[in-house]
């Protein structure tokens, strides 16, 4: 099964991945894609006002790329930009003169967007991305990916995900080609995805940083204490998720509160131990 979703990788005629044209058994996969250095990277010659936009998702985002986005978009016109989960912080609210924001979660650095009302969320699966951009329902135009993989074998490192499906309709597929991305088994670049740009760069793949724990005020919740929401104080130790009830979602959310319980009975190694409360 694996072999049909991703086919053999683009394997190129030369040692370099920006020389020589791709083929296999003498038929041209496809065209050299344009070298493009920092100093070049001009989107405007791709990128048309109106445009819909995928980017890479967490360790998949192609920074330099999401940065010039973010730094040239008075010169693109109105674009919408499709966003999964970011790490890197690149596009920020103050991007939203220009660009328009909308994702499948608010999750890392989206949650400044949706704080600030700027990111429309789309209501689907996460399993049901590939389809709607494989079918057109969500509409790329232009898919900025992350490559990484050894010279002349492209891989798509951590972005094996719907991004595939959006940059094979995209009219325009920018790839950031990082030496830094490491070369994973089963994600080579399909070969029916054409890549139209390529930046080299050698920059580390955006990485989530571990949240501090610093001193938090006790929750001060007794071991199957029933608490009201209200009561609930967030902090490193709550979870908190969406619980479904049948054919119906709860509309509130349940709140699992772990209090640190400084007592150390019934704890043989004297430790403080967790402690549970449920919202009523």
């Amino acid at each position: 099964m694996a072999a049909e979703l991703y086919p053999p990788p683009l394997i190129l005629s030369s040692p370099s991945p920006l020389e020589g044209e791709g083929r296999e058994g003498g038929k041209l996969r496809a065209p050299r894609p344009e070298e493009l250095t920092p100093a070049t990277l001009d989107l405007s010659r791709f990128i048309r006002p109106g445009d819909a936009i995928i980017v890479g998702q967490g360790g998949g985002e192609p920074v330099t790329l999401t940065e010039a986005l973010a730094a040239q978009r008075a010169s693109l016109g109105r674009v919408r930009v499709f966003l999964g989960p970011s790490f890197a912080g690149t596009l920020r609210p103050e991007h939203a003169d220009h660009i328009g924001f909308s994702a499948y979660a608010a999750s890392g650095s989206n949650l400044a967007l949706a704080r600030a009302g700027l990111l429309d969320i789309v209501p689907c699966h996460y399993s049901a991305l590939p389809s709607l951009f494989a079918d057109g329902h969500q509409r790329a135009d232009v898919a900025l990916l992350l490559l990484g993989g050894a010279p002349g074998r492209f891989c798509l490192g951590m972005g094996v995900d719907h991004a595939i499906d959006a940059a094979r309709r995209a009219r325009v597929v920018i790839a950031e080609w990082s030496t830094r991305v490491p070369e994973t088994p089963g994600s080579e670049l399909p070969p029916d995805i054409r890549l139209d740009a390529i930046l080299p760069s050698d920059r580390e793949p955006a990485t989530l940083a571990p949240a501090a724990l610093g001193e938090e005020e006790p929750v001060g919740v007794e071991p199957g204490r029933r608490l009201p929401v209200r009561q609930v104080r967030p902090g490193p130790l709550a979870l908190f998720w969406m619980a479904g009830e049948g054919a119906g979602v709860h509309r509130e959310p349940v709140v699992l509160v772990l209090a640190r319980d400084e007592s150390t009975q019934g704890d043989p190694r004297g430790q403080p131990r967790l402690s549970y409360g449920v919202p009523q």
